[in-house]
């Protein structure tokens, strides 16, 4: 399997910690490496003793990361703004204004919390995850181009990852779409995506714009020699430019140096990444429960990780940055750690005298 088993008991340890602090009904995390498109942790929560399986609920043997499909609500703003820097419908330059709502006809949108941004750039649009500029976006793209978009980034198909039981999520026909339902869509609503998918996504602006297929068996064990014959990386496909890819990039690093992801920050590592708080339709009718997530990227210039955290219906506090971004962090330091990536920011002074400590423990235990 593609999975490493170092950092799948921390991301296992990281996850359950996190659902068991905020009270949720359920969680994923995923890590990804974007330049093979392989799954090198996924775990969820609950989770099941696989020795005891007669004994636990349905719900604890479900895999979330591809059989439970959510609204991603502000994740899928990058997606949005990646298709139209792409189509060059905006620039970086470009200026756009947010009263707090819109009128889509006898509908009205409004900015989460009741927030007026005023002007704005789209490095902006993305700090400050506006619905309005975004929702405006989406309308310079049309329902046919947006649509294209999302079924390149992956959304609408099974992912034939090798995992058992993919959802395809729902994607509708753009001709099915109504005005207000193109606004949803480029903020994250009226579409939904399994967290395998997200990751993956985001994957792409990782990997320079190049979508690969997230895969979980790396090859074949020959029984007799215990030799592994790798499979081939799979063939990407390209969804937007290097130059394209590269710019959101830096738009997701601006969300955690100074956006709504400050608490996704790393010590001595850049990152970049997106929050999300979509709420959760019961009914057919948005209620009071969310899914509170973050899915980023590190180091930002040239990640050799993506790393999603999904957190469900947690208590308390609901908002991505806060619920989901601390477990980000704790991940993605293992990860980045433990593969011995070269820092490529100074270290924090507290976080210096901790690692000084850890360092010297390790030493004196071997």
């Amino acid at each position: 399997l593609t999975l490493d088993s170092d950092l799948q008991h921390a991301v296992q340890r990281s996850l359950a910690a996190a659902c068991e602090k905020s009270h949720a009904a359920g969680g994923t995390a995923i890590v990804l490496d974007p330049k093979t498109g392989d799954i090198l942790a996924l775990a969820n929560c609950p989770t099941y003793n696989v020795n005891d399986r007669a004994r636990t609920s349905p719900e604890c043997r479900m895999n979330r990361a591809v059989t439970a499909p959510f609204e991603p609500g502000s994740t899928l703003k990058v997606i949005t703004a990646a298709a139209a820097l792409e189509e060059h419908l905006v620039s970086a330059s470009s200026d756009f204004y947010c009263t707090g709502r819109m009128k889509v006809g006898r509908r009205s949108i409004g900015c989460a919390h009741g927030d007026q941004h005023g002007s704005e750039s789209l490095n902006d649009v993305i700090k400050n995850s506006c619905n309005i500029a975004t929702a405006q976006m989406g309308f310079k793209l049309g329902k046919t181009t947006l649509h294209r978009y999302e079924k390149l980034f992956g959304f609408g198909e099974k992912l034939e990852s090798g995992l058992p039981g993919e959802s395809r999520g729902l994607l509708t026909p753009p001709e099915q779409w109504s005005d207000i339902q193109l606004a949803n869509v480029a903020f994250g609503q009226g579409i939904s995506v399994t967290p395998l998918q997200l990751a993956a996504a985001y994957a792409a602006i990782a990997n320079d714009g190049v979508y690969l297929r997230p895969r979980i068996v790396r090859g074949v064990r020959n029984p007799d020699t215990e030799q592994v014959t790798p499979d081939p990386i799979p063939q990407g496909r390209r969804v937007v430019s290097p130059q394209t890819a590269q710019e959101m990039r830096r738009m997701l690093q601006s969300v955690v140096d100074g956006g709504t992801g400050k608490l996704a920050q790393l010590d001595s590592y850049t990152a970049g990444g997106k929050t999300g708080t979509a709420q959760i339709a019961e009914n057919g009718h948005y209620g009071g429960k969310f899914v509170a997530s973050f899915v980023g990227m590190a180091p930002a210039a040239a990640p050799q990780f993506v790393v999603l955290v999904a957190i469900t219906d947690p208590k308390g506090g609901h908002y991505g940055g806060v619920v989901a971004g601390p477990v980000f962090k704790e991940i993605c330091e293992k990860a980045l750690i433990a593969r011995r990536v070269p820092r490529d920011k100074a270290e924090h002074p507290a976080a210096k005298k901790r690692r000084q400590r850890q360092d010297a423990a390790a030493v004196a235990e071997a």
